[in-house]
């Protein structure tokens, strides 16, 4: 029946019919409708303004850390222990990584400046004064050769402080007897042509180190001490009180205490910074550096890895 919803039921030789008109719900349904649609509305742009404001609240930490980044600049994570915290927590130290990595690479290229502006000038007048003259001076080309040798001396330097300090090392098993000897071989004609000696003492003992840069560190000490140093130097490996050493002296009295270091003393501190070793500087009969290096374990001479560093003393 148009307009009507009837439903019947038969039992029983009766038959039951209810009929009921359908405007009512119809008016109802639209009446529910224009009520219930601005109140779901309204309430969705609210539940909306307020999730924004809510995110936005959580998101704030991460924005000044990003504000932060574009400046580089540090800024303070903010307390707490959600996964929000924690994500601006592990952004602030990589952003502090990065800035003293570019603070220290900042520093380095000052150094490598400063330390290569006084040979560079120097081979260059040296090949003017060669090119102007007529004849080969042979004179000009030893002061040529020493300038070579000392750019490639402080190429290697920068490159080994530059190594340590990014600590990019290859560790491997080193024989401090093998390489202290084959230091010894390298600066023998450099002692004789000066008047001194180099004299060795070594017991087997080997470490875990990088052999580049600890070779780099010893070459520094030998030839600091045959240039400045007074006397014989000598050149000593072994173990004391269970903990393998390496020593370069010689008879002076060594800097005076309180002068500023070269680039040859700050390569040997940075080395021996990143290889978890000590140095140690005597000033008893004499003057000697030594680094000094972790403990042996009682089954072998190796050095043991994985030990905490410790200072670096002067």
């Amino acid at each position: 029946m148009n307009g009507w919803r009837v439903y019947a039921l038969a039992k029983g030789g009766y038959r039951v019919v209810v009929a009921q008109p359908l405007g009512v719900v119809d008016r109802l349904s639209a009446l529910f409708l224009r009520l219930s649609l601005p109140i779901w509305l309204g309430l969705g742009v609210l539940t909306g303004i307020l999730a924004y404001f809510s995110v936005g609240q959580a998101l704030w930490p991460l924005r000044r850390l990003a504000q932060g980044a574009e400046r580089f600049t540090m800024v303070d994570p903010p307390p707490g222990n959600d996964e929000v915290a924690r994500l601006a927590r592990s952004f602030a130290r990589l952003l502090a990584a990065l800035k003293a990595e570019r603070e220290r690479e900042a520093r380095f290229l000052a150094l490598a400046s400063h330390e290569l502006k006084t040979p560079i000038a120097a081979f260059r007048v040296g090949l003017e004064t060669l090119l102007r003259a007529r004849e080969v001076d042979r004179e000009t080309l030893k002061r040529l050769k020493l300038q070579a040798e000392r750019l490639e001396a402080l190429a290697e330097n920068l490159l080994a402080l530059s190594r340590a300090q990014a600590q990019d090392l290859r560790w491997e098993e080193v024989d401090l007897v093998v390489l202290a000897g084959e230091v010894f071989d390298r600066f023998q004609p450099l002692a004789v042509a000066r008047g001194g000696e180099i004299l060795l003492e070594t017991e087997p003992v080997a470490v875990q180190a990088d052999p580049r840069l600890l070779e780099r560190a010893l070459n520094n000490l030998v030839h600091n001490a045959l240039v400045h140093g007074q006397g014989a130097v000598r050149l000593r490996v072994g173990v004391e009180g269970g903990r393998p050493f390496v020593e370069v002296g010689d008879e002076g009295q060594g800097p005076a205490p309180g002068r500023a270091e070269g680039l040859g003393i700050r390569v040997v501190r940075q080395v021996a910074e990143a290889l978890g070793a000590e140095v140690l500087l005597r000033r008893e009969q004499g003057f000697a550096v030594r680094l000094r290096f972790r403990a042996v374990s009682g089954s072998s001479p190796l050095m043991v890895p994985g030990a905490d560093a410790p200072e670096v003393k002067g």
